[in-house]
């Protein structure tokens, strides 16, 4: 029998996940709400599998990971988190982590993923219903996980022509030293203000006087030259056929197509610089209500309230996010809409309808739609990370609270029952377009 540890903050997502691993055959021996705890199951359970989340209060997933995995070298161990930044990816493979599966997933390619882990340890129910083409999520991943996860790649195969890509493509800062056109104390410099501002290196290198705009597209043009995508580096290093990555890669192009474009946000980018910051929040947060929940949603009229006039529509959702800018998202939005997220999520009509339960799905809806926005947000150089969501019952009508220094941007998401909006907060965070 496959015994599994589970270590996820959210009570929900650890009953949706104990639900898909006892459907395929699975024994859940331990559920865990922070690193410290999973740590401490693990030395006692010694389960054949772990399920960690990333961003857990206490001790993260990585570390949690890590300390396993000193503890024990053998440790089978997967991360299941709404956080797919590349980063992070290749940091939870270098220390030992077997795979990474970004939330939302199929429960089939969950089973799948894990299976084709654990190999012969997966129960017999799981390996005999294991698919081949089985639909595989690729919001917040990118083409290499999405080999890794499907079981093309293997972890030792991707971390290789990770670093094969790495020392071939050069980064734009250090193509400029090359070329005498930086001191490597002017990058520092650059960077440094990268962590502060959403810009690319070359808009602030232009800005701070050290490049000229020709110069820049000199540098960028050099960069593209020398730039070698993964699927590239696989054909070239011979690991995949060249015709399964090519149907692999159209495949992973259209799933990722289906992601793009579907809600019209102009209006945040034409009135805030830096506006697509803000987009891909909003988006992510419509697109996975519709995916979720099978929910149809338009976007309202987005506006600024300078009195903060907002009232609560019965639970209203916190995530804190700081790196290059800092501010505040927050989902306000009504009990029976929570509740739709809920039997939704569970993928089954016999869940109750428990405040609690709306409360708990409410909370991971957020963390998924945060997470897979800064994954999407990573690959444009935008570095943020975000705190564990806090969730507040608040009564319908009350009014919401902000300081008198915080700019709000209200986001309404229009659904056919219930009440839903998108609260964006924080202190000089919006600056107008300007207008040339």
């Amino acid at each position: 029998m496959s015994h599994v540890l589970i270590a996820d903050d959210s009570p929900f997502m650890r009953r949706v996940l104990k639900e898909i691993l006892t459907e395929g055959g699975y024994t859940v021996v331990a559920e865990c709400q922070n690193g410290q705890e999973a740590i401490k199951s693990y030395q006692e359970q010694k389960p054949d599998l772990v399920l960690l989340d990333y961003n857990m209060p206490s001790l993260n997933g990585i570390e949690a990971a890590r300390t396993i995995l000193q503890q024990d070298s053998a440790a089978c161990i997967v991360m299941v988190t709404a956080i797919g930044s590349k980063k992070r990816i290749l940091e939870a493979l270098r220390i030992g982590v077997k795979n990474y599966i970004t939330k939302p997933f199929e429960n089939s390619s969950f089973l799948n993923t894990i299976g084709k882990v654990l190999g012969p340890k997966a129960p017999i129910k799981a390996r005999a219903n294991e698919m081949q083409d089985a639909e595989f999520q690729v919001i917040g991943s990118f083409f290499g996980q999405y080999l890794l996860q499907k079981g093309l790649l293997t972890k030792d195969q991707l971390l290789d022509v990770l670093e094969i890509q790495n020392t071939v493509n050069r980064k734009a800062g250090q193509i400029a030293v090359d070329d005498g056109l930086l001191l490597p104390k002017h990058v520092e410099m650059v960077l440094r203000m990268q962590k502060r501002v959403n810009k690319y290196f070359g808009q602030l290198a232009i800005q701070m006087g050290f490049l000229t705009t020709d110069q820049v597209n000199i540098v960028l043009d050099k960069q593209k030259e020398h730039y070698l995508d993964v699927e590239e580096i696989i054909v070239r290093e011979k690991i995949l056929p060249v015709d399964l990555v090519q149907k692999e890669l159209q495949i992973f192009k259209s799933m990722s197509e289906e992601d793009q474009g579907v809600f019209n946000m102009q209006w945040v980018s034409k009135h805030i610089q830096n506006g697509f910051v803000y987009e891909f929040f909003i988006e992510q947060t419509m697109k996975l209500l519709m995916r979720l929940a099978g929910i149809f949603v338009m976007e309202g009229e987005c506006h600024f309230d300078s009195k903060k006039k907002f009232t609560s529509c019965g639970i209203l959702i916190k995530v804190s996010l700081a790196g290059d800018s800092h501010w505040s998202y927050f989902l306000n939005l009504s009990d029976e809409l929570a509740q739709e997220i809920a039997h939704a999520m569970i993928e089954t009509d016999n869940c109750d309808n428990t405040g609690d339960l709306a409360i708990e799905a409410a909370n991971e809806f957020a963390n998924i739609s945060c997470g897979n926005a800064l994954a999407k947000l990573d690959v444009k150089g935008v570095k943020l990370d975000i705190t564990p969501p806090i969730t507040k019952r608040i009564p319908r009508g009350e009014p919401l609270s902000f300081t008198d220094k915080e700019q709000v941007l209200c986001v309404p998401i229009l659904v056919p029952e219930g009440e839903m909006e998108l609260l964006i907060a924080g202190v000089e965070i919006f600056r107008p377009v300007e207008v040339k």
